[in-house]
């Protein structure tokens, strides 16, 4: 747990996969297997913490306990995804921080800026008080190998939200950790941590299942789907 807390803390992100019993994360692909999240029409409709096999995960009492000591609030998870990379699927993300939430409604709210729609749902970038708190999980549902991995800049969540500007300034001087990862490994991530995810040029596929965990913000603003 310690090892895990000074990755996150001084790096930001961890290996984490230590925390599960691998029985739990052995059950979870067969079971986004056929509730069909990997089903490229019908996935984004998927509620996948409805799922019990991801409620187990997103619930885990040694998770929860480590992202509370981290942060300082009490964490519960707000959204899972997967990130499917295929080559019928295939992206690549700029160097970039994680910047935006999405919530169920548009509200003025102080400091919390840059509003928009994406797939029908607000998003906004809170102030970075609340970024530096949360806390993202990525279970490795296939192996991650260099062809397929993403690019991460080791303590660049301490800068803040950096503007375009920084970003190209920091490029000049970085040695970026390219996370490569075992099949059914867990890496907990913090949202501002500078990362680049490349268009995958490996043969294999890259599933990963993204967790995302926040906590009651206090000032109307509710995280989408958890009224």
């Amino acid at each position: 747990m310690n090892k895990i807390y000074d990755n996150l803390t001084n790096n930001g992100f961890a290996d984490a996969t230590l925390l599960f019993e691998p029985a739990i994360i052995e059950k979870l692909l067969d079971a986004l297997v056929v509730a069909g999240a990997f089903d490229y029409d019908k996935h984004l409709d998927i509620p996948l913490l409805s799922l019990s096999e991801v409620n187990v995960i997103a619930h885990f009492e040694q998770l929860l306990s480590l992202i509370k000591r981290y942060s300082g609030e009490t964490m519960f998870p707000v959204k899972a995804f997967i990130l499917d990379k295929t080559a019928e699927s295939n992206w690549e993300i700029p160097w970039h921080q994680d910047l935006k939430i999405a919530v169920n409604q548009q509200l003025k709210v102080p400091e919390y800026i840059n509003w928009s729609i994406e797939a029908g749902i607000p998003h906004v970038q809170p102030p970075v008080e609340v970024m530096e708190k949360l806390i993202t999980l990525r279970i490795h549902l296939d192996p991650c190998d260099v062809g397929n991995a993403i690019h991460i800049s080791p303590g660049s969540h301490k800068d803040g939200i950096l503007t375009m500007h920084q970003i190209q300034a920091l490029l000049k001087n970085i040695k970026p950790v390219i996370y490569t990862a075992a099949k059914d490994s867990i890496m907990l991530m913090k949202p501002l941590v500078l990362h680049y995810s490349p268009a995958s040029s490996s043969v294999h596929p890259r599933r990963i299942l993204q967790i995302e965990f926040g906590y009651d913000l206090d000032n109307g603003i509710t995280w989408h789907g958890l009224d």
